[in-house]
């Protein structure tokens, strides 16, 4: 793969064979690359915008945009500019903690069964 262009990062995936080799650790021109290889599938998205997460959440676009303004919420955000991205692990860890707090509320109410 030594023929890889330096700038294989800017090239998109689809039309560039070297992206393999980069994830794989094994490009010249970035020497180990391995400190720079995802934790994540090759298709597995980091993030996701609103609709996408509401889509998953299968909430409204306004239930996530009321959760993002509640600050007691703990609803996984980040900004990059004006554009609002959700972390994927965060929202994961997000909608586990959510689930594991009603269920203790739910246990409480039925008296702990």
């Amino acid at each position: 793969m030594s023929d890889c262009p330096r700038n294989v990062l800017q090239t998109p995936p689809a039309t560039n064979p070297c992206i393999y080799a980069l994830v794989q650790g094994n490009n010249p021109h970035f020497g180990d690359s391995a400190v720079i290889q995802s934790k994540t599938q090759p298709n597995e998205r980091l993030g996701y915008s609103r609709v996408e997460a509401a889509e998953i959440l299968s909430v409204s676009v306004r239930t996530i945009d009321n959760l993002i303004a509640d600050k007691n919420s703990g609803f996984p955000i980040r900004r990059i500019g004006r554009k609002v991205v959700i972390p994927r692990r965060e929202l994961e860890l997000w909608l586990d903690e959510q689930t594991e707090q009603y269920q203790q509320r739910h246990a409480a109410r039925s008296g702990g069964d």
